[in-house]
């Protein structure tokens, strides 16, 4: 794999994260009804995930372990914040395939617990994309030559 193109999948990866986080900010503000995508997946099952758990995982061979594993646990911690916050306003998930209703009516309290766990969220997320962005600077330091023997399986 080029470096081209490594780098091309962890700026999508990482765009793919960013959308992903604005759907949890239209649920805490009431601003879109919440589709299939938008809920409490599993770390593993959203677009971010499904990069990491694949292609992504190229960066073991070529990142420190302890780095790539900071990616994984604090997008696994995204999840469980973004979990949260569903609870609030749906009782249970939905996992069909059709837009699930406007959430029920929560209390303002609710709606305080919903702000601050967003809140949480959005530190979580702005921690995973340090991270990438750490991975990116120092990936961005490699030559196509010096990839050549790493993960030649991958």
């Amino acid at each position: 794999m080029k470096k081209s193109e490594i780098l091309e999948n962890l700026n999508s990866a990482r765009m793919a994260h960013m959308a992903w986080v604005e759907k949890a900010k239209s649920l805490v503000h009431g601003t879109k009804a919440i589709s299939n995508n938008q809920l409490p997946l599993s770390a593993i099952d959203c677009n971010f995930g499904r990069w990491f758990y694949n292609a992504g995982q190229v960066l073991f061979c070529i990142m420190s372990e302890k780095l790539v594993k900071s990616v994984e646990d604090k997008h696994e911690e995204l999840h469980n914040a973004y979990l949260k916050i569903f609870k609030i306003y749906f009782e249970e998930e939905d996992k069909s395939r059709f837009l699930l209703e406007q959430p029920t009516t929560v209390t303002p309290s609710s709606q305080q617990k919903a702000e601050e766990e967003l809140r949480n969220l959005e530190n979580i997320s702005e921690e995973l994309i340090e991270l990438l962005n750490r991975i990116k600077s120092n990936f961005s330091h490699l030559e196509d030559d010096d990839l050549a023997d790493i993960c030649i399986d991958k």
